[in-house]
């Protein structure tokens, strides 16, 4: 039909002679140019049986859009809500929920009946509804209605782990490819691999078509059974799935028309932006399932926060898309309104590459406390403060020390820019809404986990606790926990310690673990051993203790200290026997890690002279003895 509109009826309820409204994309409903009986007489209905399967390997929203046939004027109605997706159509509006999910679509596409108007019949003699050229609430009139129906069965996959993704999505192609074969060959035709075999019952379908089901399939083996059934299904249930509609412009020049379309690449922007809507949403998505956000909850609602910002940004940027298109498309604006529109985007925290950055930076931090716990695996992570409190009563523990994440639970000031520009008036008063700018200010300072040197002090500090829980586990009056809290002059996490209930240290320093002692003189009364201080946390360090053994014997022995604290002395040593050394730091909590281990050997020589030092060494597991040579073990005890 010459010079008439096609368009994809996106389940709305199109009859021919309806009236339709192209500048607000808007069905005219319960009104018809001609006579109804008109209708009925001059309408041809030819057969049109044809159906097809598609498989979407894309989650583009441009391949979506392409699917169903929207052009570029009806993308843009859609994205500015000017009309409501229904039936299969409701696919446009389905997307991915994780960055770790494998996702294929199978586009099921049917017809069965073509209903129109001959082109002879269109004339302004025979209208009945003479208002439709006087109002101007319509730019067309529905001549020709294609019948069939849409089915859209969306695959998903998790991937076992995030690099595996691309394999998950190869496999699964293959499988939905195949499925084409059941609808003509039956339910024996399909054969699997071991590979898809592996993956057949993680796959989750969600299904949207034009004719309702007794049961939606939920899972792969659903959906086979479904598409076995759907030549008999879409037949008999025909919805409008294409109509064609002809300008009133063209039986009276008087009618309303469509002056101007919008820009293709304004239409991609537009597109563009939405799409990293899209993907920080679901970035979110996947943040919120962390293990960090489950157990902390202040992380997961500052990642719930700026997915809700997000989401009512994207509303509110559509619904001034919608505002300005039917003007513009009427001739009442220039196309240059669109584009102030985006413009605008540049001047708010909503900027995508703002957004980026943002999301960038909540990825690494949470990223970095996870190695972090993963590294305190074995420790109570305490989620909320009541919890922290029913700990810090019980009498049990005298002494509480807990591994805390001070910045978690900090303000976002970039999060506080979203919030107050969503409270602003976004379409009225303009003129007034000065631009906010201090929002890309406040993304280039260093934040605390982007300091290599603060996170090595954290990396430390957390080794030398889990060396004390270790330790110093059958202590039953210190308790050793995960935890967090608001405390801007220890940002990122700090040692906390705890007595009797009360924050007594906000920056407990445990001690690393010590070098290995050294033999430094023989004397006639016996050995002199110093233990060398740690390298770390020396201040909460009260003393050192360090034990002997002879080489072969289990058991071992402390030396007292005499005079400093790290100076000790054995008494008595045996003659061309061979001693073994170690030692630790003694803080309140109690001991810290043994260090490495220091063979020395008794020299030979007279008892009442002071003898050169000879043979010492640090032992390694299963390294034979030798005087002349000095070794250095890597492993710990």
């Amino acid at each position: 039909m010459e010079g008439a509109l096609q368009m994809p009826a996106l389940g709305r309820p199109f009859q021919l002679g309806m009236l339709y409204d192209c500048h607000r994309e808007l069905l005219i409903p319960s009104i018809t140019l001609w006579d109804a009986d008109l209708l009925q007489k001059e309408a041809t209905l030819e057969a049109q049986r044809q159906a097809e399967f598609q498989v979407l390997a894309s989650e583009s929203l441009r391949d979506k859009a392409s699917a169903l046939g929207l052009n570029g004027s009806l993308r843009a109605s859609f994205f500015g809500g000017l009309f409501e997706v229904g039936g299969s159509a409701a696919y446009l509006q389905d997307n991915k929920q994780s960055a770790s999910h494998a996702r294929v679509t199978l586009h099921h596409s049917a017809t069965t009946e073509f209903k129109h108007l001959a082109e002879s019949h269109l004339s302004r003699k025979s209208v009945s509804y003479e208002k439709a050229f006087e109002e101007g609430s319509a730019t067309h009139v529905v001549t020709a209605v294609l019948y069939g129906a849409h089915a859209f069965f969306v695959f998903d996959c998790e991937a076992s782990r995030p690099e595996a993704v691309q394999d998950t999505q190869g496999r699964l192609l293959g499988m939905v490819r195949k499925v084409p074969a059941v609808a003509a060959e039956g339910r024996g035709s399909l054969r699997w691999n071991d590979a898809e075999k592996e993956i057949e019952g993680k796959i989750t379908c969600t299904f949207y078509g034009d004719f309702p089901l007794q049961n939606n399939p939920t899972t792969f083996q659903d959906a086979l059974e479904t598409c076995a059934g759907l030549p008999q299904i879409s037949s008999g249930k025909a919805v409008p799935v294409t109509v064609w509609l002809y300008p009133l412009v063209k039986l009276d020049p008087q009618a309303a028309h469509v002056v101007r379309d919008v820009p293709l690449s304004w239409l991609r922007e537009v597109e563009t932006h939405l799409k990293s809507l899209t993907k920080v949403d679901l970035r979110c998505n996947d943040l919120i399932k962390s293990p960090v956000a489950s157990v902390f909850p202040e992380v997961r609602e500052k990642i719930k926060r700026l997915q809700r910002l997000c989401r009512r940004h994207g509303q509110v940027f559509q619904q001034e898309i919608g505002q300005n298109l039917p003007a513009v498309r009427g001739g009442k604006e220039d196309a240059a309104v669109l584009w102030g529109v985006l413009m605008r985007l540049n001047q708010t925290p909503f900027d995508r590459q703002a957004l980026k950055t943002f999301l960038a930076r909540k990825e690494q931090e949470v990223d970095f406390v996870g190695l972090c716990l993963s590294q305190l695996r074995g420790l109570e992570v305490i989620s909320a403060q009541n919890e922290l409190d029913g700990i810090l009563f019980d009498r049990k523990s005298k002494l509480v020390v807990s591994f805390t994440f001070t910045s978690l639970r900090s303000e976002e000031p970039y999060l506080s820019d979203l919030q107050e520009w969503l409270r602003r008036p976004h379409l009225a008063g303009r003129a007034e809404r000065a631009p906010v700018t201090s929002f890309s200010k406040k993304q280039t300072s260093k934040l605390w986990f982007e300091d290599e040197e603060r996170k090595q002090n954290i990396r430390c500090a957390a080794r030398s606790l889990l060396d004390f829980v270790e330790i110093n586990r059958g202590r039953g009056d210190v308790r050793f926990i995960v935890s967090s809290a608001c405390d801007e002059s220890n940002p990122g996490a700090s040692v906390y310690l705890y007595e009797d209930g009360k924050l007594v240290n906000a920056h407990l320093e445990l001690p690393s673990r010590p070098p290995p002692p050294e033999v430094e003189r023989v004397q006639p009364k016996g050995v002199q051993i110093s233990a060398n201080p740690v390298a770390h946390g020396g201040a909460s360090v009260s003393r050192y203790q360090v034990e002997y053994r002879i080489a072969g014997e289990e058991e071992w022995r402390s030396l007292p200290t005499e005079g400093p604290k790290n100076k000790f002395t054995l008494e008595g040593v045996h003659p061309n026997a061979e001693y073994q050394f170690r030692c630790a730091a003694v803080t309140q909590l109690g001991l810290s890690r043994w260090s490495e281990e220091v063979a020395w050997a008794c020299p030979m020589g007279s008892p009442g002279k002071e003898a050169r030092l000879q043979g010492e060494r640090r032992l390694e597991v299963g390294m034979p003895y030798n005087r002349e040579k000095s070794y250095s073990s890597s492993q710990p005890q």
